[in-house]
């Protein structure tokens, strides 16, 4: 399996632990369930690769929808200026991709190539894929209502049994969540476990089991923590699980 991949920044849009970027959320659903994949500098798709390198982004290259999304994930993966960055640092490199100081600029700069990417080619399956991305860059400004309208708009157009959906599926709880929306975060984290099987089963649970004791029944939470353990005593999720059950009964 690959290493986990992270985009090296002094500069981090301040996040809840649950509420990580779009990236991470993506890795972690597929990274643990699909084919290994290489993660490190330089890989455009990185934590979409496994899916969209064979199902997406080069089936169609020479689409230029297709060649403005793939811009549009390098922008938004980017490497970070450091702090003494010169001017002349932050022109676009050998790729016409741009630098940026700030998560938050980098951001911004992604939502707005993807929203001229829709205007431009808003038929196209790669708009229809941006939807995700553009998504996971508004839940990453803390635009939660936007990223809830997009990630909705993602899933209105793919099937359930996309890979994908599972990804666009808790980022819609988590934009609910952020929200104050428990009871809708809670049915879609639902959603994903009835639909995913037992592949994402310890994902959906472990997310319903965070809105439930924010929802203040720490013992229901307390107890489907120990279940996701006992069930799955090897999952990923080991360590996150823990902590969260330490937090619950301090």
């Amino acid at each position: 399996m690959a290493n986990k991949y992270t985009r090296k920044s002094k500069t981090q849009i301040p996040q809840n632990d649950e509420f990580v970027s779009f990236w991470q959320r993506a890795y972690d659903f597929i990274s643990p369930y699909g084919r290994p994949i290489a993660i490190g500098g330089g890989l455009l798709l990185v934590m979409l690769a496994a899916v969209w390198a064979t199902d997406r982004l080069f089936v169609s290259r020479k689409q230029n929808a297709t060649e403005m999304l793939g811009r549009v994930l390098r922008i938004y993966q980017a490497e970070l200026l450091p702090e003494d960055a010169k001017p002349e640092d932050a022109k676009p490199k050998d790729d016409d991709t741009p630098r940026f100081k700030t998560a938050k600029e980098r951001a911004e700069a992604t939502v707005a190539e993807l929203d001229k990417l829709m205007k431009e080619a808003g038929s196209s399956s790669a708009a229809e894929d941006a939807q995700l991305v553009r998504a996971g860059a508004l839940f990453d400004l803390g635009r939660f209502a936007d990223a809830e309208a997009a990630y909705r708009s993602f899933l209105d157009h793919v099937s359930k049994s996309d890979k994908l959906a599972v990804v666009a599926r808790e980022g819609l709880g988590l934009s609910m969540e952020a929200q104050g929306k428990l009871d809708a975060a809670l049915s879609a984290y639902q959603e994903i476990e009835k639909a995913g099987g037992d592949t994402y089963r310890d994902r959906a649970q472990f997310d319903q089991a965070r809105v439930i004791a924010k929802k203040g029944d720490k013992k229901k939470a307390f107890d489907m923590y120990k279940q996701i353990l006992e069930k799955s005593p090897t999952t990923p999720l080991r360590e996150e699980i823990q902590a969260k059950q330490a937090q619950l009964a301090s």
